[in-house]
């Protein structure tokens, strides 16, 4: 039978022996010697549960977590906010109480008065239980705010893909070619601040559909059209809610994996990465704070590759083969010499008005991200040739997840898909994206889950992230 919870609190409260010390002397030999010390341990836990479910010590606690604090005691003595204050040593030269809390509830215990004496560990003497004492236990908890906010900048680190692709292959010698171009999945998450869930901006369903499609359709080029990170965390124009903290990291590594896949999908393609807006938001927070000593900065085993802070090191496009271009506004690409993408600087209201006033000076055809509308206008040039301005939709959500002007947005999914040729008009089609679904060349397109799969692929040191 061993031990009683009773005969283990005496020899561990009144005896003042150890854990190691009660288990060589009345532990199971038989048993491994640490698991027979948590046995023993867990044993007078319960006991001490059964006589006293509810320990009156006091209890005084003050976390921090950046502009924001939280003060708690659980206490029979200290029952006002400013006992709390006082006894949570609280600086109100630096805090300011948002607001406060006071709970009161009764708790009891058996009392008992022992006459013990211990000799080569055993216990003798006698034990009075005394009855129930009951007395009041009062909670005070405060929420704190710092008076003067300070500057918290997010912590993230460049991602790694040991991936091997090879290079891109000759141009195929058939005079027709394929082109797909993706806008604006703007990548990125808010986190849950009680369970640390991450809920994505992006829309899986759209990004899993434009990858399938990639795969069947097997393009000569692939164009990301920029904003394929929101890096909400770095925004200097929206407010930069606490849901915001601790995103950046994830984002990079779901990015990561979903350029890997289209990658693999087509090996011998060409991928250029035309940056948009959101990809400056890093390189602007630096410059607002007077940090443009990150600017340029590199890891000095990595003079060769982009700058660290850069989006093309963070979402380590050297090791996938992906070129990146010239920073936004000024980053565009080529697709033949009929094709240009941009990812977009103006932005219209209603539909149709931005490719309307953009196709006004247009002089090739031009596609562009920014405005998350599919939308197209076309032209005929005083000789003869026809231009067109389209924007194909977006990848990521439209249901007001994404921080915006409006909540109420005028958004559409989808990507193009071009066909051109240096003697053939480039033919520029859209494939609408709607409630996880796509057509494409006769065949429906349905979206399949791959969060388990980006949970595998991306293990910190065995640990899963909370996509």
């Amino acid at each position: 039978m061993g031990l009683s919870g009773e005969e283990i609190a005496l020899h561990k409260e009144e005896g003042g022996l150890s854990w190691s010390e009660i288990t060589r002397k009345y532990g199971d030999p038989s048993r491994p010697f640490h698991k027979e010390r948590e046995r023993i341990r867990s044993k007078y836990r319960d006991y001490r549960k059964k006589r006293n479910p509810h320990p009156q010590k006091d209890f005084a606690e003050f976390k921090e977590d950046g502009n924001y604090a939280i003060a708690e005691t659980k206490s029979s003595r200290i029952k006002t906010l400013e006992q709390l204050i006082e006894a949570c040593e609280i600086d109100l030269n630096i805090w300011e109480i948002e607001r406060h809390l006071i709970n009161k509830w009764e708790v009891g215990a058996k009392a008992a008065h022992k006459n013990l004496k211990y000799v080569d560990g055993k216990a003798t003497g006698t034990i009075q239980m005394a009855g129930l004492v009951v007395e009041p236990l009062f909670q005070v908890k405060a929420w704190l705010i710092r008076k003067h906010p300070i500057q918290i900048n997010p912590s993230i680190s460049p991602i790694e893909f040991n991936i091997s692709f090879p290079r891109p292959g000759k141009p195929k010698k058939s005079g027709r070619k394929r082109a797909i171009v993706l806008f604006d999945p703007h990548i990125a998450f808010s986190r849950n601040l009680k369970t640390g869930a991450l809920t994505p901006y992006h829309d899986r369903a759209a990004i899993d559909i434009a990858i399938q499609i990639v795969e069947a359709a097997m393009p000569d080029n692939i164009v990301l059209g920029g904003d394929w990170l929101d890096l909400a965390e770095w925004s200097m124009k929206y407010a930069r809610t606490p849901d915001m903290r601790w995103t950046t990291q994830p984002a990079l590594l779901e990015a990561g994996y979903i350029n890997a896949r289209m990658r693999n999908a087509v090996p011998d393609a060409e991928i250029i990465f035309v940056p948009g807006n959101h990809e400056g938001r890093i390189m602007k927070l630096l410059a607002e704070y007077n940090m443009s000593v990150a600017y340029e900065i590199k890891s000095i085993d990595e003079m060769e590759l982009p700058p660290a802070l850069s989006i093309s090191r963070l979402l380590a496009f050297h090791t996938m083969n992906i070129e990146c271009v010239e920073d936004y506004p000024n980053g565009r690409a080529y697709i033949g010499n009929q094709v240009m993408v941009e990812h977009g600087e103006i932005s219209r209201n209603k539909s149709g008005l931005t490719v309307s006033a953009l196709v006004e000076e247009a002089e090739i055809h031009l596609l562009v991200g920014h405005i998350h509308r599919r939308e197209s206008a076309t032209k005929t040039l005083r000789d003869g040739r026809e231009v067109s301005v389209t924007c194909p939709g977006c990848l990521c959500r439209t249901d007001g997840v994404v921080p915006a002007s409006k909540s109420n947005m005028n958004w559409q999914q989808g990507f193009a898909v071009v066909d051109y040729g240096d003697s053939i008009y480039p033919n520029i089609a859209t494939v609408p994206i709607l409630n996880g679904r796509a057509y494409f060349e006769g065949k429906i397109y349905e979206a399949r889950d791959y969060v388990s799969d980006l949970r595998n692929a991306t293990k910190d040191n065995g640990e899963e992230w909370p996509f």
